[in-house]
């Protein structure tokens, strides 16, 4: 499940650009087995990461650091720079040009910009509730002149790009390989950045919805600068360390305002899972609840969530699947960080699946 390819690449490099933390790891696969290979990550300020110089500094840094000989990556775009939306259709004629102007024809309907300014790509919903002369499908569309801000600043690097993924795509690529065991059920993938959320339904082996949330793990760390006198990257540490060092007051006082924000956060997930469950014939049924990305590891926030939601949540764990050397890693560090790593694994997957 991608967006837009440019080169092929025997290699699986995954560049997860967030705005606070920026992941990357290099997959490899030896016979059929997938194995990690590199694998850091850079935490970026907001002046930071408002400074294109800044990143590339920092990123070529991390890369050299890693000693990646690689130059080739994938990396992944969401938010309001990406519009995906269903599109119910006949079946894909035999000629595929016939097709595409068919695609090209509905978009114009859906996308609020000149059609010829924009990149898009089309991926096939697999849905039974259709009729077989009806095919659903997620057009997705992002404006040219990101794709080559994107492209800039790679090649700025000395990068090239392999591929564009949607960050939704990524997170269901790393789901379904790590996961096969529930690939033919539906379940809810959330992964919560530090500005953006990613909730996605998983069904019968594709992505069902996807859509994105304005909330993150930034609002958590901004409730704690609200409680302690200390600067936005101090109380960054503070929620990474489960609120380790403050006052068995300022805990509480930290807690409560924390859960008013899950609460907040937990009322937009579950307007979403009532779309789902009111639209979809099987969403009543779904049971799976997978969490991801860095804002998941806020201080009890999948505690709060299991309570409110009244369903098992369970942390999606992106290396299930993946060969890792004992002797190249430390596990339990691995252990701690992997939801973080969701997206840059199902960008380096990208090659493999």
């Amino acid at each position: 499940m991608g967006l837009f390819s440019f080169l092929k690449n025997n290699s699986g490099v995954g560049l997860d650009l967030g705005n606070r933390w920026t992941k990357l790891m290099v997959l490899k696969k030896s016979g059929k087995q997938i194995q990690l290979e590199r694998l850091g990550r850079i935490f970026f300020t907001k002046d930071e990461f408002e400074d294109k110089q800044k990143i590339k500094e920092k990123i070529t840094k991390l890369y050299n650091l890693l000693s990646i000989k690689i130059n080739y990556i994938n990396i992944s775009l969401a938010g309001h720079s990406v519009i995906i939306k269903r599109l119910p259709l006949p079946s894909t004629p035999q000629d595929q040009k016939d097709f595409d102007e068919i695609i090209k024809k509905h978009a114009r309907d859906h996308i609020p910009f000149d059609i010829e300014n924009v990149y898009m790509d089309y991926h096939v919903i697999q849905q039974e509730e259709r009729p077989k002369e009806v095919k659903e499908y997620f057009l997705v569309a992002t404006k040219k002149n990101v794709v080559h801000e994107m492209q800039d600043l790679i090649h700025g690097m000395g990068f090239h790009i392999e591929a564009i993924d949607v960050e939704g795509f990524s997170l269901c690529n790393c789901f379904e390989y790590n996961y096969p065991e529930f690939i033919s059920d539906t379940s809810y993938l959330i992964d919560i950045g530090s500005s953006n959320t990613i909730f996605c339904v998983y069904s019968q082996g594709a992505p069902l919805i996807i859509r994105d949330l304005s909330i993150g793990g930034d609002q958590v760390t901004e409730k704690i600068k609200g409680v302690l006198n200390k600067n936005f990257i101090e109380c960054e540490k503070i929620k990474i360390n489960q609120l380790s060092g403050v006052t068995p007051k300022e805990k509480i006082i930290i807690n409560q305002k924390i859960e008013e924000l899950y609460l907040t956060w937990i009322d937009e997930i579950q307007k979403l899972i009532y779309f789902h469950v009111s639209n979809y014939a099987k969403g009543e049924d779904v049971k799976n609840i997978f969490l991801s990305g860095g804002g998941s590891l806020s201080p009890k926030f999948k505690e709060v969530m299991e309570e409110h939601l009244e369903k098992e949540v369970e942390y999606m764990n992106p290396f299930k699947k993946i060969y890792i050397s004992a002797n190249n890693f430390d596990m339990e560090y691995l252990k701690n960080i992997s939801p973080q790593f969701s997206m840059a694994t199902g960008l380096a997957l990208r090659n493999f699946i």
